[in-house]
């Protein structure tokens, strides 16, 4: 909980429409090298574009 929390200040990811759960997978993502996010959602594929973990 305390690391999901850290990546949201340290990448400044609040306020841009993505929860909690949304964010964790988004850095759960980041953790394996070879994972990428296929995702229906818009506002968690935009962040995954900027992260370039879009599949």
């Amino acid at each position: 909980m305390q690391e999901v929390l850290a990546f949201i200040e340290q990448h400044k990811t609040y306020g841009k429409g993505c929860g909690y759960v949304d964010i964790a997978l988004l850095a759960s993502a980041l953790l394996s090298k070879e994972t990428k996010l296929w995702t229906l959602d818009k506002r968690l594929r935009k962040l995954a574009i900027e992260f370039n973990l879009d599949f």
